[in-house]
């Protein structure tokens, strides 16, 4: 890759535009193969454990799945729950 700090518009799907750097987009790019793969060898060896790079790259998926919505905007006052003392 010649310039990973690029900025680069990518569509996903045909539908959905982000514009991000050529580093990440490469990375979703790798990231959504595996899943792929992942699912694919799922479908043929049912009962059998990922491969240990299919099953890493299925936990790093996770692990940016599970930031979804925690962008650092801070939530409304109105939605947060106040925190009891005990007293």
């Amino acid at each position: 890759m010649s310039a990973p700090e690029k900025s680069v518009m990518i569509i996903v799907d045909g539908w959905l535009y982000f514009q991000s750097k050529a580093l990440d987009v490469a990375q979703i790019y790798c990231l959504r193969e595996r899943l792929s793969a992942a699912i694919l060898f799922k479908v043929t060896h049912a009962k059998e454990v990922l491969p240990p790079d299919l099953g890493e790259s299925i936990y790093a998926i996770a692990c940016v799945l599970s930031y979804d919505g925690l962008s650092g905007i801070p939530l409304q006052k109105s939605s947060q729950v106040p925190v009891s003392n005990g007293t």
